[in-house]
């Protein structure tokens, strides 16, 4: 599986993607990196998938670029150890 992308602020990307049935996905990667990858998909055939780590799961999804209806970028602030209690 893939890490999350973490910016240079500390904040890790995120990507929403919404299918035409309503079902709603969090994937991590970058808004740009979905992109990519469903267009890849697209091109490649009628069955190909975009694959994705599912955000707060270790598991993978495989979305069908012909399904998406809309996309949605956004960040989430990585927690700090104060944060997590583990600081003073």
């Amino acid at each position: 599986m893939q890490a999350a992308y973490t910016s240079y602020h500390g904040a890790v990307a995120y990507t929403e993607l919404r299918l035409l049935n309503g079902d709603v996905f969090t994937v991590e990667a970058p808004l740009e990196e979905v992109e990519r990858r469903l267009s890849d998909a697209a091109r490649s055939g009628q069955s190909r998938l975009a694959w994705f780590t599912e955000h707060g799961t270790d598991g993978a999804i495989g979305v069908n670029p012909v399904h998406v209806a809309i996309l949605k970028s956004s960040e989430i602030t990585a927690a700090t150890p104060r944060d997590a209690g583990l600081g003073h």
